[in-house]
């Protein structure tokens, strides 16, 4: 009932005045906490990029989502300020083309493996969770193919 009330309030900001109030209370229904989370972010920034496929992006390290040692991480350039990085694959929806305006993206985050190589882990996250950043920000692919450099 509560994230109803705060959809009315997002959807009061975003839709024009005159729209009657079972419009309102039919689009407060269907539209899920992932798009009201993805439509507040977007209101909120108005410097907001929409990613696109391909496209790098850095998260906030989740330990329920993720598994790796944060130090080792830092070292291989994977791992800063709280963020780990990752790669837009696809829209996480049901159509065929990429849709950069969807709630949640399929992506991959880079991990490493036993060895200290690079590894990715496919996984589900919501968009307003990904914050988009240029490749060159990602310290682990300035260090060409050594790995275990932090210069």
């Amino acid at each position: 009932m509560k994230s109803n009330i705060i959809t009315k309030l997002v959807l009061k900001n975003i839709i024009k005045p005159d729209v009657t109030p079972q419009v309102k209370d039919l689009l407060a229904g269907i539209i899920t906490d992932g798009n009201l989370e993805y439509i507040a972010t977007v209101m909120d920034n108005p410097n907001y990029e929409f990613l696109n496929k391909n496209d790098y992006f850095k998260t906030l390290w989740d330990e329920d989502k993720f598994t790796a040692d944060l130090d080792q991480l830092y070292d291989l350039g994977l791992f800063k300020d709280g963020y780990i990085y990752g790669q837009v694959l696809a829209s996480d929806d049901w159509g065929s083309k990429f849709n950069p305006y969807h709630y949640r993206m399929k992506c991959k985050v880079f991990l490493y493996d036993d060895q200290l190589k690079l590894r990715t882990l496919d996984v589900v996250i919501n968009t307003c969770e990904l914050i988009k950043i240029d490749k060159s920000e990602i310290k682990y692919f300035n260090n060409a193919s050594d790995i275990t450099s932090t210069s």
